[in-house]
């Protein structure tokens, strides 16, 4: 957690931080999709996970280059707020992707839902970060109502893992496996 700043800009909670990666250890994740940079990047790497994040704001994803510039096991990419790349640009198949619930905040409530959607379609299985948010309660009240499994995580600024049973069963119960 050395380079992390838990808490501060770019930062994840300490026990976001913390239940990132031991979920990914406990339950053998190596490949994660990451919508948003930052220091849950650092919990990836941390639990030996390979990283593709996408960043949506230029500033930040300049910032990210230079930060992440020396680690291994992270590829970063700029991708326009409000779109989602296509698989061939994902240089492995993911195991989870991460979703900062900040993310796709603008435009219609649609383009939002639709990066979610997308999730599900990549690799059946997302984790969303602030998920205690308004906007993030409904998120997962709408995934609910779609049939999803969602377990919510009581971590300082919310986790859910969001799950479709019919594209990965053998995701049922895993957050409680790391918890």
């Amino acid at each position: 957690m050395s380079l992390a700043n838990p808490g501060g800009w770019g930062g994840i909670s300490k026990d976001d931080y913390i239940f990132l990666s031991r979920h990914c250890r406990t339950n053998g994740i190596g490949n994660v999709v990451e919508l948003g940079t930052e220091d849950s990047t650092l919990a990836f790497l941390d639990a030996g996970c390979r990283v593709f994040s996408l960043e949506h704001d230029r500033a930040v994803y300049e910032w990210n280059l230079r930060r992440f510039v020396e680690l291994p096991g992270v590829e970063l990419a700029y991708c326009r707020e409000g779109t989602t790349p296509e698989r061939e640009r994902i240089p492995f198949v993911p195991d989870m992707v991460f979703v900062d619930g900040r993310q796709f905040r603008s435009g219609p409530k649609i383009a939002r839902l639709q990066a979610y959607e997308w999730a599900l379609e990549l690799c059946g299985c997302f984790i969303l970060l602030d998920a205690k948010r308004v906007g993030g309660q409904a998120l997962l009240t709408e995934m609910e109502r779609l049939g999803m499994q969602v377990e919510r995580i009581r971590t300082q600024r919310g986790l859910a893992i969001v799950v479709d049973p019919q594209r990965r069963p053998e995701m049922s119960g895993m957050c409680r496996q790391a918890v």
